[in-house]
């Protein structure tokens, strides 16, 4: 709230790990039946290290109810679309106003299809394609409720007053700090909303189950941000310099641009370090473990000079090692390029809905 930003974050439902962060392992999906909120708060908590202050719980009538308060949401689809299993059906590509039971049969479709020259077409992407599709639908929900007057104080109050009768909300979520928080965040684009969904890699149990494991690497940036860390930032790689001269000069030009520099170690002699080499041929490394590959990445491009990536199980965990055997400059402003941690989070093609959609 005191900077006005906000972001989303969804966990695939097949997400395998222990329950609460050190019971026995299963699907994410199953902590809420079993424990109901609170085992579902300490399993976040526990396994991503991500602070949960409030809980909304919403159930499919509710969601139909929110989605009526508001006179339903606007949707643009690109092509017909359908799914037997949750009911959905749109017929003609175009802008549709999708009510509360149309809507909870999009956001629930695990086995969506669309008509593309008479071919129905599945998305094989499944639950991942989902997480995409109900993230834009909220943004596009949000929308809507700004359009039917979010942006007033009376009439947020009244549709906050819907609302909370519609959900599930923990003791300290009551309508007063949501009315807070609306007002505050009612100059919020939700276009501009960032979404992301825990970068994984599929699995199979020893029971047979088809699963989903964290992809640790990819999610470490993704969970920093609900941390409370920005990870396009040099504040949040904190950086050793292993060097034969104790890396002053460039650790004092990595402290003004902003990285934290640790004390730095003098190379000769350092275990793993092969010691001080002569000319920059050889080139430097960026040592790091494999959760800090973002980390690494980030350093990386803040540097002219050759150097390269050294993943290492044996590194510490939340410091980069950058080992330095030659020349370094440090640049004006990081090298422009786009983190494949964000690249994973992103759509499906051609089954979120038309790109022009201005006017739906």
């Amino acid at each position: 709230p005191s900077t006005r930003s906000a972001a989303l974050l969804s966990f695939p439902r097949d997400l395998w790990l222990p329950l609460g962060g050190n019971g026995d392992n299963d699907r994410i999906n199953a902590a809420l039946p079993i424990g109901g909120p609170e085992l579902l708060i300490r399993t976040i908590t526990e396994n991503f290290g991500i602070p949960i202050h409030h809980f909304a719980g919403v159930d499919f009538g509710q969601f139909q109810a929110l989605v009526d308060a508001i006179g339903g949401v606007p949707f643009p689809f690109a092509y017909p679309v359908r799914d037997d299993n949750s009911g959905l059906y749109v017929g003609e590509p175009g802008c549709v106003l999708l009510d509360g039971s149309a809507a909870l049969d999009y956001v629930r479709s695990r086995y969506l299809q669309r008509l593309i020259d008479g071919e129905w077409e599945a998305d094989l992407a499944s639950d991942l394609s989902r997480i995409n599709r109900q993230q834009d639908f909220l943004r596009r929900a949000f929308a809507r409720a700004k359009d039917r007057g979010l942006a007033n104080p009376i009439s947020t109050s009244r549709l906050i007053d819907a609302a909370v009768r519609a959900v599930t909300v923990d003791s300290g979520f009551g309508v007063d700090l949501i009315l807070q928080l609306a007002l505050k965040f009612r100059g919020l684009d939700p276009a501009a909303l960032p979404a992301y969904a825990i970068p994984t890699t599929p699995e199979v149990t020893a029971g047979g189950a088809d699963v989903l494991l964290v992809s640790w690497p990819d999610a470490m940036p993704v969970l920093d941000m609900f941390r409370g860390i920005d990870p396009f930032v040099p504040s949040a790689v904190r950086v050793r310099i292993v060097a034969s001269d104790g890396g002053a000069a460039l650790g004092s030009s990595l402290a003004r641009v902003g990285f934290p520099v640790l004390q730095p170690v003098e190379a000769v002699g350092i275990k793993g370090s092969g010691g001080a080499r002569a000319g920059a041929s050889d080139g430097s490394e960026i040592r790091f473990a494999p959760a800090d590959r973002y980390r690494a990445e980030l350093l990386q491009r803040w540097l002219a000079g050759p150097v390269s990536l050294v993943e290492d199980d044996g590194e510490p965990t939340g410091v980069v090692q950058l080992h330095q055997h030659g020349p370094l400059i440090v640049r004006a402003a990081a090298e422009a390029s786009t983190p494949r941690w964000t690249i994973a989070a992103r759509a499906s093609d051609g089954f979120l809905p038309a790109v022009d959609a201005a006017n739906c």
